[in-house]
Formats: structure tokens, sequence, C-alpha cells
């Protein structure tokens, strides 16, 4: 070629391409299943700590005033409950209790015979900023690990 030319090495563009390929071999489920069992350890952490996702202290319970225990973990029953469950394809991940009982302490309400016990809500079930980050990063270093 006489006079001006360019010439522009593609080879970079194959290193690109290897990334692509390996990501396309990128186990979500693998992810969803670390991202849910972060989370069911996490709920265990905040029973223990007696505190809510958003990290407000638990209103303690009547039982727990009488007894001087814990409030929702007296027998472990409600928290060995949570747990989760990905997809197959790994597109997501539910995490939460088969317990009858989480739902009315997560929400709070009126339970009992006839209605008349007020349970109060101590949400252990969500995520925090912190949380959010966390989850973030775990995606971000599965992701590395992946294109190593």
């Amino acid at each position: 070629m006489s006079g001006l030319s360019l010439q522009y090495d593609l080879s970079a563009l194959d290193e690109i391409n290897r990334h692509l390929y390996r990501l396309t071999r990128f186990d979500k489920r693998k992810l969803a299943e670390e991202i849910g069992s972060y989370v069911v350890d996490e709920i265990v952490d905040r029973l223990h700590a007696q505190r809510t996702f958003d990290g407000k202290h638990f209103i303690k319970s009547k039982a727990a005033k009488k007894r001087g225990g814990l409030t929702l973990i007296d027998t472990g029953a409600l928290r060995d409950s949570y747990t989760y469950q990905a997809k197959t394809d790994g597109s997501e991940v539910l995490i939460g209790s088969d317990s009858d009982y989480a739902a009315i302490h997560h929400f709070g309400g009126m339970t009992g015979r006839g209605g008349n016990s007020k349970i109060e809500a101590n949400p252990v079930l969500g995520l925090s900023e912190d949380n959010k980050r966390e989850i973030g990063d775990m995606a971000l270093d599965a992701i590395k690990r992946v294109l190593r």
C-alpha cells in the first residue's frame, strides 16, 4: 500500500472472545446458591443478635420477657426453618420459611384464640444495604473466577 495506511492488530479480539466464551460457561446456579446460603446465614445471625434486617432492635416478645430468653429462638424451630431454593438455571433464588409462624413474626399482627394476642413485627427476612453490597461483591468475585 502506498501513501498513508493504518494497520490495526485484531489479536486483542481473540482475548476478548476467550473471555466471552468463559462467561457463557458461567454457573449462575452456583452463585444463586451462594447468595441463598449467605442470606440464610444472615437471618440466623439476626435472630441471635435480636436485630431486624434493617438493623433495628427486636421488640421483645411477652414469652421472651417471661422466661428471660431471646425473642423468636426459644426452641430454634423458626430459626432452623429458613432455607433457600435456587432455580436450576440460576435465574433466581427463593429464600424463606415454611413455618406457620414466620409471617406473623415478620409482619406482626393479632393471633391466638379469638385473635386477642398481639405479636409485634420483627422482620428478619430482607436485605440491608450492606447485604446488597456483599451480594454484588459475590457476583463480581464469581465472574472474576470464571475469567481467570
